[in-house]
């Protein structure tokens, strides 16, 4: 995901694209979603689910960071966004690909202003 050539906004704007890229996307959800499932019973699974969330939360931040958010709102922001953006795995609704990208943009705009 990490991109010289794109801005940290842009980067996080792409980011919260990635659940409505295709079926791809839907099939990769689902599979997450059937992990997230399993380490609520399972001690390793938990584990392996903690250090991916612990890296993503880690990437969003810091491109917050980047942006000029302080550390302790990005802290703060990163888990909104990342909480939107899981959300978007169980929330399947049948908006137009055009009113998901305005959506996003205003949520970016929102946490990042």
């Amino acid at each position: 995901m990490r991109d010289a050539q794109s801005s940290p906004r842009e980067q996080l704007e792409r980011l919260l694209e990635l659940p409505h890229h295709g079926q791809t996307a839907k099939e990769a959800a689902s599979i997450e979603l059937g992990i997230r499932a399993w380490a609520r019973q399972d001690k390793q699974a938990r584990q392996a689910i903690d250090e991916v969330d612990s890296h993503r939360l880690s990437y969003i931040e810091g491109l917050l960071i980047q942006i000029g958010i302080s550390a302790d709102q990005a802290k703060d922001r990163a888990y909104l966004i990342y909480a939107y953006q899981v959300s978007l795995s169980l929330v399947h609704t049948q908006i137009r690909p055009a009113e998901h990208q305005q959506r996003n943009l205003r949520i970016t705009q929102l946490l990042v202003s």
